[in-house]
C-alpha cells in the first residue's frame, strides 16, 4: 500500500530575517525606552551627587566644632583666628610668596586649617604655600583640572561641580594657569565671611596685624565699601567665637558656591594671592547681598552659563540650566555640624549668613524679599539680624 503523504500545497519555510520596515521599528522602540529612561538615570545620579555633597559638608561641619572645642570657641577659618600669623607675617603682604607662616594659605582660608589640623590621613602637609594652596580645591593638586582627590582633601569637591577656574595671580587673571598656580577646578564651597570677620568697625587695629597688611587698616574688620550694606554688633567689637554668632544651627558655616564671577567674562578665576582681601578664594558675603557677592550673582555671564546655577548647582541643571536660576539649589553646613539643602531663594535670606545682631540694608536685598525685610526695620533702611 502507498504509504506516502498526501499531495497538496508545501509547506512555506519560516523565515529567519527582519525586514527593513521591522528593523527600523524595533530601533525606534529602543530610542524611545531610551530617551524615557536616560533622564530618570542622569536624576538619579545627580541625587547621589546631592547626597555626597552634602555628606562633604558634614565632614566639614565636624572638623570645625572638632577645632571650636579644642580653641576656646574660636572659628575656623578668621583672619582674626586661624589666618592671624598671615596678617603679622611680612612675606605674606607680598602677594604670592612661596612661603607663610602658620597653616593657612589667606586670611579666609577655613580649608587648610581643617583639612591638615583635623582631616589629615598622615600625609605631611606641604610646606610651599602654592602646593598646599592647590590641594584645597579637592583635585589632589592633579593638573588634570576635573580630577579627585583620594585623600581625605577630596570632601572639598563637589561631585556636581564640572567648573574650570583660572587662578589670579598679582592682580591679573592668567588664563593658561602659572608654573604654580594651575588652571584647575573651581573651588566648590565658600565661607560666611561676615560672621568670620573679626574685631568691629570701632576696635581699631588688632594688636597682632602689621600696619602693612590690609588688616592693619582701622577698616579691617569692614571695608568701607560695604559700610552701606551691613555693620557687624557692637561697638566694642565683634568677635568670631561660636557664642557671639547667635543660633548655630540656623547660621552657615559653609556652603555651595563658587567665588569670582562676573557677567562679563566667560570663565571663573580664583584668587591665589596670600593677602587676599574681601573673601579670598574661600569666603564671601552669602546669597543675600545681590549687590556685592561674587559667588551668587544672578543673570548670565558671556559664555552663557547661569552664574546661580554655578554655585547653587544641584536640582535645577546646573550653570546650563534654562531660566534665572531659581530652581536651583544647593546646600549647606550649619555651625551646629547640620547640613541641608537649601533653594536659591531661601538663601538670599540674610540672617543665615550673618551673626545676630548684624544690621543689614534691606535694599541690598533681593526684590522678591525687600518689602518683608523693610517691615521690620526699626528706622531707616537697617534691619537687625535675629
Amino acid at each position: 500500500m502507498d504509504q506516502s503523504p498526501p499531495k497538496g500545497p508545501t509547506r512555506a519555510r519560516r523565515r529567519s530575517a527582519f525586514t527593513l520596515v521591522e528593523l527600523l521599528v524595533v530601533i525606534s522602540i529602543i530610542a524611545l525606552l531610551l530617551g524615557l529612561l536616560l533622564p530618570s538615570l542622569a536624576g538619579a545620579r545627580e541625587s547621589a551627587y546631592a547626597l555626597v555633597c552634602q555628606a562633604n559638608l558634614r565632614s566639614l561641619g565636624q572638623a570645625q566644632a572638632g577645632f571650636q572645642s579644642d580653641n576656646r570657641g574660636e572659628l575656623a577659618g578668621s583672619p582674626g583666628t586661624t589666618s592671624r600669623s598671615l596678617l603679622n607675617d611680612p612675606q605674606a603682604a607680598q602677594g604670592n610668596p612661596e612661603f607663610v607662616n602658620g597653616i593657612a594659605t589667606q586670611p579666609w582660608d577655613w580649608a587648610a586649617p581643617l583639612i591638615f589640623g583635623y582631616m589629615s590621613d598622615g600625609t605631611t602637609m606641604p610646606v610651599k604655600r602654592a602646593e598646599r594652596f592647590n590641594l584645597l580645591n579637592g583635585t589632589g593638586g592633579e593638573r588634570d583640572p576635573l580630577s579627585r582627590s583620594s585623600g581625605p582633601q577630596g570632601v572639598l569637591a563637589c561631585p556636581s561641580n564640572q567648573i574650570i577656574a583660572a587662578p589670579f595671580v598679582s592682580g591679573a587673571v592668567q588664563p593658561a594657569g602659572t608654573d604654580h598656580h594651575p588652571v584647575t577646578l573651581a573651588f566648590s564651597y565658600v565661607s560666611s565671611r561676615e560672621i568670620l570677620w573679626g574685631a568691629g568697625p570701632s576696635a581699631g587695629r588688632p594688636r597682632w596685624a602689621s600696619e602693612g597688611f590690609w588688616g592693619g587698616a582701622a577698616t579691617y574688620s569692614q571695608p568701607s565699601s560695604f559700610r552701606n550694606s551691613l555693620t557687624l554688633p557692637g561697638d566694642t567689637g565683634y568677635q568670631p567665637t561660636i557664642n557671639r554668632l547667635g543660633q548655630p544651627a540656623s547660621k552657615i558655616f559653609v556652603a555651595d558656591g563658587t567665588r569670582y564671577q562676573e557677567q562679563s567674562l566667560t570663565l571663573v578665576d580664583h584668587d591665589v594671592d596670600s593677602n587676599a582681601g574681601y573673601g579670598g578664594a574661600f569666603s564671601d558675603t552669602g546669597a543675600w547681598d545681590v549687590t556685592f557677592t561674587r559667588a551668587y550673582p544672578k543673570g548670565r555671564n558671556a559664555a552663557g552659563w547661569d552664574m546661580s546655577g554655578i554655585s547653587f548647582r544641584h536640582g535645577g541643571g546646573g550653570a546650563n540650566a534654562s531660566g534665572d536660576g531659581s530652581l536651583n539649589q544647593g546646600n549647606a553646613v550649619f555651625f551646629d555640624g547640620h547640613a541641608e539643602r537649601l533653594t536659591l531663594q531661601d538663601a538670599r535670606r540674610p540672617e543665615m549668613w550673618t551673626p545676630t545682631g548684624a544690621r543689614v540694608n534691606y535694599l541690598q536685598l533681593d526684590q522678591s524679599l525687600q518689602a518683608e525685610y523693610r517691615t521690620r526695620a526699626e528706622r531707616g533702611r537697617f534691619v537687625e539680624m535675629p
